[in-house]
């Protein structure tokens, strides 16, 4: 069963590589922040689509509240994340097909 999900907040961007960033909030079950390892894999399709790659570009840690963010990103990528806790007290939560947006 699992018991946390995770939420973030991307949206598209057409800037330079190295120049974006994802963020996100990872949340148990009642909706509180947690912290949590976030470790992002920059995606890479076939050309049929038929399989997937994954390259793993880093490791965050969401703080106290849940809050992460991931810098330095290439912005013409498609990135998976994948949240889980240290402990192993919940299963990992996976977001896929993620857009990274420009840096603040």
């Amino acid at each position: 069963m699992i018991r946390s999900r995770i939420t973030f907040l991307v949206e598209t961007a057409a800037i330079g590589r190295g120049r974006a960033q994802l963020k996100g909030t990872v949340l148990d079950s009642d909706g509180n922040g947690v912290p949590r390892y976030v470790h992002v894999f920059a995606t890479a399709h076939s050309a049929a689509k038929k399989y997937m790659k994954l390259e793993y570009v880093k490791k965050v840690l969401a703080d106290s509240d849940g809050q992460w963010e991931a810098d330095n990103l290439d912005a013409h990528s498609e990135y998976t994340v994948i949240a889980y806790d240290p402990a192993g007290a919940f299963d990992p939560v996976i977001k896929a097909g993620l857009k990274p947006e420009p840096m603040e």
